[in-house]
């Protein structure tokens, strides 16, 4: 979609605590189960979506820490809801136990 250069705003949430280290399970877990492919965590280098976007020149990209800085937050979408093109907000989300 943002390659098509339309007008679109995507918002990305990355979850990379539940989905990759095994950090959290989810609820449909069984207690003490492990799964094999988050046992020591994510072993290759995480994709830049951000930086991938950029490649196609056109497309406007934003990175916060959602959570860290509402403000900022807040500013980078009203950005992204302002340029006339493609864009992507992306945010790494903090696990819950962290935000405690």
């Amino acid at each position: 979609m943002l390659a098509s250069g339309r007008d679109i705003n995507m918002l990305v949430l990355d979850t990379e605590v539940y989905s990759n280290t095994g950090g959290r399970p989810s609820k449909s877990t069984a207690a003490g189960t492990i799964a094999k492919f988050a046992v020591g965590g994510k072993e290759t280098k995480k994709k830049d979506l951000g930086m991938k976007a950029m490649s196609y020149g056109h497309v406007y990209v934003a990175q916060v820490a959602m959570g860290a800085d509402p403000a900022q937050t807040l500013r980078a979408i009203r950005e992204v809801e302002a340029y006339n093109g493609p864009a992507l907000v992306t945010s790494a989300i903090a696990p819950a136990s962290s935000m405690t």
